[in-house]
């Protein structure tokens, strides 16, 4: 996760039964006295048909602030994922997926969190190249 070999974290479920895993952080310092703008990054991955109903929670600080669910998504390739939050003094970040169909995998890859809100979704002139957000 964020190295350069390659590994990431993956929930794969069994023949049978529901799965859920979770990955906590340890604790996020920002400024112990005002509240700080802060970017989650990540990548995800759904493998499976398009009607499964695994999901990926993820929370700061026992609070959903995302809530992916793979039968929205295209399945079976990495995703780009971003959501903003503010960041108390210290923040733990968790990943809880749920696999619910047999064989199943959710995988999250590069996490990564920044010191502002995240950059907004823009549009892109393709005749110019430029972002026109």
């Amino acid at each position: 996760m964020g190295t350069s070999d390659g590994g990431y974290a993956q929930v794969v479920s069994p023949a049978k039964g529901a799965v859920i895993s979770h990955i906590i952080s340890q604790a996020v310092a920002t400024d112990p006295v005002k509240p700080q703008d802060m970017c989650l990054k990540f990548w995800v991955y759904f493998s499976g048909p398009d009607n499964i109903a695994n999901t990926l929670s993820v929370t700061l600080n026992n609070k959903i602030i995302s809530n992916l669910f793979a039968k929205v998504f295209t399945q079976n390739q990495w995703l780009y994922m971003r959501t903003s939050f503010v960041g108390a003094n210290k923040n733990v970040i968790a990943f809880s997926a749920t696999t619910n169909t047999k064989e199943q995998v959710i995988a999250i890859d590069d996490i990564n969190i920044i010191g502002r809100k995240c950059e907004a979704v823009g549009q892109c002139d393709f005749e110019s190249g430029k972002n026109i957000s």
